[in-house]
């Protein structure tokens, strides 16, 4: 697991936590779940994107069983 997929995991579960556990939460000018949401779409994206490079590198590479 490469650092950015922890980093992607922490900022998911920190937003998910903050947006479901605290929902009436306040935060500076924010007010209820948006101070969950930006974590957990950040790390659904670090997540997203560490598999779509994982992905391409997987593609890009010369299987010995596939001649």
């Amino acid at each position: 697991m490469t650092a950015k997929a922890v980093l992607g995991v922490v900022l998911l579960g920190a937003g998910l936590v903050l947006a479901l556990v605290f929902p009436e939460l306040r935060s500076l000018w924010f007010e209820g779940r948006t101070p969950g949401i930006l974590p957990a779409v950040i790390g659904a994206f670090e997540l997203f994107d560490g598999h779509r490079r994982r992905r391409n590198l997987d593609a890009g590479r010369e299987r010995p069983d596939r001649g």
